[in-house]
């Protein structure tokens, strides 16, 4: 997922600046931070030793309070906020509460009336905001928080079905979670979409590729880290980054999975 936001970054036309040599032709390193807090302490140490001069980053976990103090220290910031944080600093983010409407809407739309909603944790924002928009339009008390993995979404069907739990739509939360839910249902003998329809959230490329096909919930992966990328440079040059963040539209992407009434 995160690979997106990169390679639009370095898709951006150069920013050249005669001293120095980083990706794209600007004065930035895109880091990522595979460890985490280990990670972040590491990048930390780079800033002290002034050995770049912005970052934009796609949120590694308990992190957010460094990256502020990175930021209120004078250093531009850009946060790809897929998690929900809401950080006190420039992000772009999407619209997750409207994208979990629009898949309880078409699940409505086609006749589904008891769905099965399968979470990540809900410390993230995201999940809470996916989950509150989807309940808006479709209420369910069939629940079931897990990781973002594929062993969650087959656990929780299974252990719906076992539990004697009808329902009659899967809504998992990311496109991982829905893969696991569609094995559990097909190794239970249940047809997708005729007995149960699923949707999940990101539209990985994976998505295109399920048995059957996956209807989803697309975020704008590329669109966000060009929007990111686009809104670091201008601080590179000492100009303010504006605090608002930029929002970009979800949107629902009908295949086989769940295909329109």
């Amino acid at each position: 997922m995160h690979s997106s936001f990169l390679r639009e970054c370095r898709s951006l036309p150069g920013h050249p600046h005669p001293s120095r040599h980083f990706w794209f032709a600007a004065p930035v390193l895109l880091y990522t931070c595979h460890r985490g807090a280990d990670s972040v302490r590491h990048f930390t140490d780079q800033v002290s030793a002034r050995a770049f001069d912005g970052l934009l980053v796609v949120e590694p976990e308990n992190t957010l309070d460094t990256l502020t103090s990175l930021y209120r220290g004078g250093l531009p910031v850009v946060l790809v906020d897929d998690r929900g944080h809401r950080p006190a600093f420039p992000s772009v983010a999407t619209t997750n509460r409207a994208g979990g409407a629009s898949a309880a809407a078409h699940l409505s739309a086609s006749g589904r009336s008891r769905p099965l909603v399968v979470t990540g944790r809900r410390d993230f924002g995201c999940v809470r905001e996916r989950l509150d928009g989807f309940r808006e339009v479709l209420p369910t008390g069939l629940v079931v928080e897990g990781e973002f993995t594929e062993a969650t979404g087959r656990g929780a069907v299974e252990r719906a079905l076992a539990s004697g739990r009808t329902f009659d739509c899967v809504f998992a939360h990311n496109d991982l979670i829905a893969a696991g839910a569609l094995r559990a249902l097909r190794e239970a003998g249940l047809r997708v979409p005729e007995d149960v329809s699923v949707v999940g959230f990101d539209d990985l490329p994976m998505a295109r590729h399920t048995e059957p096909p996956l209807t989803t919930v697309r975020q704008p992966m590329r669109e966000m880290g060009r929007a990111a990328a686009r809104l670091l440079l201008p601080g590179l040059d000492g100009e303010p980054i504006p605090d608002e963040p930029v929002v970009l539209p979800t949107e629902l992407v009908v295949r086989g999975s769940a295909p329109g009434a």
